[in-house]
């Protein structure tokens, strides 16, 4: 699977870290935000000043183990990008 970015937890919720592409090296941060109902995202993704994105957080059925889903959508990607995070 490739790599096109990382990401650290910090103490107070968020996730900072870099999306790389071939054309993209930029900072993301992911930031918690309220849910009114299940279907809506975890965090909002932001890049600078500007919403990129929204996550979600998802549980595997196998062992219960965590991981993030990610939608990016920026007009320097052809379509929507789509991708998981997930502990190294």
């Amino acid at each position: 699977m490739s790599v096109i970015g990382y990401l650290s937890r910090r103490k107070n919720g968020t996730y900072h870290g870099k999306l790389r592409t071939l054309t993209i090296h930029a900072p993301i941060l992911l930031v918690p935000v309220s849910k009114n109902c299940d279907s809506d995202p975890d965090y909002r993704i932001l890049s600078g000043r500007a919403e990129v994105g929204a996550a979600w957080i998802r549980i595997t059925p196998t062992n219960s183990s965590a991981f993030i889903v990610l939608m990016i959508d920026t007009p320097e990607l052809p379509r929507t990008l789509r991708t998981a995070a997930v502990a190294g």
